[in-house]
Order: C-alpha cells, then sequence, then structure tokens
C-alpha cells in the first residue's frame, strides 16, 4: 500500500484558459492552481475567494490553504464578497448572488447566502421594492447590490443598494430631467428581513453635490439622457458601522462619509488633498477607494474625536490608470483638528498593483494586514509595518515593462479573471455530505505508488470530503478476497481493514495490493482539538489531560463503492 496527492494539473491554453486550473477524481471541481510566494513561513488561515469574469475557469466561492490545496468548493455563480463572518456568536460564511452588471456599470441586483459551519444555508437576505435599473422594464426578486454584506452583533445586515431614476442635472450640463443611479444603504434583520435603516444620495444633495463627481457627466458614455445612460455619479461601494451610525464609501465622489443613526451626514472626508475641510499630511490622499471602515483610537471610548481609517485605496479608475499604485492605507483622523495622518501604507514597490476596480483591507488578528486587489488576482499580505509577506495569484494579470516601473494592471474583463473581495481567516467546516470515493482496478504504477517488483494488480482508492477541515487520515475497509480486521458497513456486509493513510491535500489517494477486494469504503479520522475552556497541568494527571482534547465535528462513512 502507499498514498500520494492526486490533483492533476491543467496546464495554460489546454482548453482556452489563460491559467493553470486543477482536477481530481473525486469531484468535478477545477479551482485555479495558487502561485504562491512567502518571504517567511505563512500566518494561520485559509484563503477566502471568489473567481469571476471570463477567464475564471470556474467561478464561485472557493476556500484554499496557504499550500494552494482546495479545502471547499462552493456552487458555480457569482459570489460576491464570499467570506467568514460572525452571526449571533456561530462562524458563518456569506455572499452575494444575483445579477451583475460589469463594469463600467459595476453593480448589480441579488440577495445574500448564509451558509453554517456544516455548509447548509441557513438564511438567504432580501430586499424587495420597485427598484429600476438601467434595462428597461426589469425586475429582481431582491436588489441588494453586490458591494456590501456586513453583520453586526445585533444580528442585522448592513448592504448597500442602487435605483436609477429621474433628477435635476443642470449643475453639471445635464438636463433638468435626467436620469441618474441614487446610491442606497440599507440595514436589515436578518431573522425577519425587516428593513430597520434606509439613506438614498438623492436626498442630501446639498452635502453630496452632483458637482463633487470625479467621473464627470458623459464619462464612458453615460451621459443621463434617457435610463439605459444613467449616470453613476456616486457608485457606493462599502458601508459598515460607526459611532452609532454609518461609515459609507463612495468610489466617484473619493469620499468616506460619516451619517447617522437617522442618516444626516455628519462629515465628509474627500481624499483629494486640497478639497474639503480636513487637511492632508504626505501620503494620506485617496481615489476609487473600496471598503471603508472605521474605528475609535480608543476602543473602550465610544465618542473619540480621533479614528483609525482603513481602506483599499485602488488610486485608479477606466478613466484614470496606471499613475499611482493601489495600495492599502490606514489613515488617523482627527475630528476635532480635521486633520489627516499616515498610519501604514500597504505597497509592494517591487511589484506595484494598478487596481482599477474591486479590493479590500483586511485586519488579521496577528496584526498583519491582508489585501485583495479585485480587478488583479493577485493577493497580497504584510505585516503591522508594511513588509510584503506573502503574494498569491490566481489569475492571468496584465504586467508593465520594467522601463515603466513594472508592476501589475488590470485588463478587460475578458482576458482576466477577478474576486470582488478576498480574506484569511481561519475556520472549521463540517460537511453533513459522505466523503467521495472513487475505486480504480489497474496495475501499480512505479512511478507513483511504490518500489515493488514486478508490478501487481490492485485497486487504486481516491478520496476527498468537499469543506472538512478536521480530518487526518482516512481508513479504507473493503471486503472480498482479504484478510484485515473485522468490520461492517452499514448495510451489514463483511469489511475488513485494509490501509490508514494520511490525508494529503484536497483529495488523497492509495494503492490497494489486493486484487479480490469487490467493495470499498473509506471512513474519516478525525483531527482532535484541546477544548479552550479547559487548562491542563501536571497535576491533573495524563488521563484527565486526554479528556480535554474532542473531535469538532462527526466522522460519516462514504457510501459502499463496489469494485
Amino acid at each position: 500500500m502507499s498514498a500520494s496527492v492526486t490533483a492533476d494539473i491543467v496546464p495554460i491554453n489546454t482548453t482556452g484558459n489563460n491559467w493553470p486550473y486543477q482536477e481530481y477524481k473525486t469531484v468535478d471541481f477545477t479551482p485555479p492552481v495558487l502561485n504562491i510566494t512567502n518571504n517567511y513561513k505563512p500566518s494561520e488561515g485559509y484563503l477566502f475567494f471568489a473567481p469571476d469574469a471570463a477567464k475564471a475557469y470556474q467561478s464561485g466561492p472557493l476556500i484554499m490553504d496557504m499550500y494552494g490545496e482546495l479545502v471547499w468548493n462552493g456552487p458555480e455563480g457569482h459570489a460576491f464578497g464570499f467570506g467568514k463572518q460572525e452571526y449571533l456568536d456561530e462562524d458563518v460564511l456569506v455572499w452575494w448572488n444575483g445579477t451583475a452588471y460589469p463594469e463600467p456599470i459595476g453593480r448589480g441586483n441579488g440577495a445574500v447566502y448564509m451558509l453554517n459551519g456544516k455548509y447548509e444555508q441557513i438564511h438567504k437576505t432580501t430586499l424587495e421594492g420597485n427598484f429600476v435599473e438601467h434595462v428597461p422594464n426589469a425586475t429582481f426578486p431582491s436588489n441588494i447590490d453586490l458591494h456590501e454584506i456586513y453583520i453586526t452583533e445585533q444580528g442585522t445586515m448592513i448592504v448597500t443598494g442602487n435605483n436609477v431614476t429621474q433628477t435635476d442635472l443642470k449643475s453639471v450640463g445635464g438636463p433638468s430631467d435626467g436620469w441618474v443611479v441614487e446610491a442606497q444603504v440599507y440595514e436589515i434583520d436578518i431573522a425577519t428581513n425587516d428593513v430597520l435603516f434606509s439613506w438614498k444620495s438623492l436626498d442630501h444633495l446639498d452635502a453630496l453635490p452632483f458637482t463633487s463627481s470625479v467621473y464627470p457627466l458623459g464619462s464612458e458614455g453615460y451621459t443621463g439622457e434617457n435610463q439605459s445612460l444613467a449616470w453613476g455619479y456616486f457608485h457606493i461601494n462599502s458601508a459598515s458601522p460607526y459611532d452609532g451610525g454609518y461609515i459609507l464609501s463612495s468610489r466617484f465622489l473619493c469620499s468616506a462619509i460619516a451619517i447617522s443613526g437617522s442618516g444626516d451626514v455628519k462629515w465628509i472626508l474627500d481624499g483629494r488633498g486640497g478639497k474639503g475641510d480636513f487637511t492632508h499630511s504626505p501620503g494620506t490622499d485617496f481615489c476609487y477607494q473600496h471598503d471603508i471602515r472605521a474605528f475609535p483610537q480608543q476602543p473602550s471610548q465610544t465618542n473619540t474625536s480621533l479614528i483609525e481609517l482603513h481602506m483599499h485605496d485602488n488610486a485608479n479608475s477606466p478613466i484614470e490608470n496606471n499613475t499611482i499604485p493601489t495600495s492599502g492605507k490606514s489613515l488617523l483622523v482627527d475630528l476635532s483638528s480635521k486633520t489627516v495622518a499616515l498610519q501604514t501604507q500597504y505597497l509592494n514597490t517591487s511589484g506595484p498593483i494598478y487596481a482599477t476596480a474591486q479590493g479590500n483591507y483586511h485586519s488579521l488578528p496577528n496584526g498583519n494586514v491582508f489585501l485583495g486587489h479585485g480587478w488583479i488576482p493577485i493577493f497580497e499580505e504584510f505585516s503591522s509595518e508594511g513588509e510584503i509577506l506573502s503574494t498569491i495569484q490566481f489569475g492571468h494579470a496584465g504586467t508593465l515593462p520594467p522601463g515603466e516601473g513594472g508592476g501589475y494592471e488590470s485588463l478587460p474583463r475578458s482576458e482576466t479573471a477577478l474576486s470582488y473581495r478576498a480574506f484569511k481567516q481561519k475556520w472549521i467546516g463540517c460537511p453533513r455530505t459522505r466523503p467521495d470515493v472513487v475505486v480504480e482496478r489497474h496495475r501499480q504504477q512505479q512511478r507513483q505508488w511504490s518500489y515493488e517488483s514486478p508490478r501487481k494488480e490492485g485497486l487504486a482508492v481516491y478520496v476527498s470530503w468537499n469543506g472538512a477541515t478536521e480530518v487526518e487520515a482516512w481508513e479504507i475497509y473493503g471486503g472480498g478476497g482479504h484478510e484485515g480486521h473485522s468490520s461492517h458497513a452499514q448495510d451489514g456486509t463483511k469489511l475488513a481493514h485494509l490501509a490508514t493513510i494520511p490525508k494529503k491535500g484536497f483529495e488523497s489517494s492509495a494503492f490497494i495490493d489486493d486484487e479480490g477486494v469487490e467493495f470499498v469504503q473509506v471512513k474519516p479520522v478525525m483531527k482532535k482539538r484541546r477544548r479552550q475552556q479547559r487548562a491542563s497541568n501536571e497535576e491533573r494527571g495524563r488521563k484527565k489531560y486526554e479528556e480535554d482534547w474532542h473531535c469538532e465535528c462527526e466522522a460519516i462513512l462514504s457510501e459502499l463503492i463496489t469494485v
């Protein structure tokens, strides 16, 4: 008996793909190969992302590890914002799925799906109503926008929305009955799906006028002359809690906007230095940014004038590109003195990124910062001081020549893959499905299986369990033509233990040197984790120490496979 990892790598241009992907015996999954560069030993956590766009050979939510191995392959389709969040003290997976309109429109109408640690759907959050899109007469069962999913401690979800409507555009040289895309924010009770709060940008034109937009009327043909050419002057792309209200990000106002719990605009931080009420220090300018989050500098004080802002500063857009590199920024904002100082900029100067859209900033528990770069299929992890630690690439990206400083640029959607956001997070997955097993009868391959000669007839057993994080080994049982420790399948068939192999990667395999095996069943051996609420010490004794370890997940047998 021998064991191995069995994922096959499909090279570039084999099936029209411009990036290699993986294939397996047991499941029809084709996740991308990850090109991972680590300057140091990688920190703990799985990668959560969702490949999309034309050159994502497989679109949908993925969990992979820092060695490029698949952990969980979710359903096919859009999965914007995919990641782990906490809902009422339970770790859950969330993502948006629906009708997505790609750039230059860059928005969508859909719902948010929530799964528990067993990969069972426990909620679907929707937003009904008479929303209007740029497509005449289009209607949708739910109208949550693809940009934001934020679960609060109170069991609510903050999301964004959009509505195409008519208004007076004479202030920017347009018609009095022009068409615009109104930006909206909602807070929804997850349990009841009731809307608890709503905010609409057109109600606040006094504080957020059309003239503040860096996306001029007529950009990319969006003149506002009719419904199909509605002008997206605001482009909201994040919303999250802040000081009893919310902090919003407007891509085309290049601004962080604080609003109260009643929706009033409290203050606006314009990222373009020299504009607005704030004085910028060097390095604090930003524009076309995504994923703004605000934190009190002293968390014990709920009403402090000093706050920390995190963001993914794209600094690029489809109408302004490859001038300033994209970076993660941590800014210190003093609301009393109206000043902005740069705490840390997260930028890999040896391989700068110029992302025209999407992306996020994710603070890790150890102080590191993880950046997803949206329209460029690259993730980066930095130390808290800004040193590049890891680079992960999952798709083809445009490269800039060394004479122009090198680095990566966004390609047309037809030529690339993207992931709207990306995270690095811990996760325990306990699927309720059975492990997938494939058994093939053939000759032992010396290059892959063993050193024995002559080669023997036998069985190749392949096993995987989508989403299972707690398996450390596989026990293989069989019936017919062998000797071994006796066991029984669920249908009463007598089985014998054939082998125990370590779990290696997503799919493990073993060669069984037994020609007479007629059926096979596989059982996972589960990891044991230390119970956090119990401390062990020598005085408590070995027996008590062992009782502090337990399995997080139930071991589920595979189906009985007839060879």
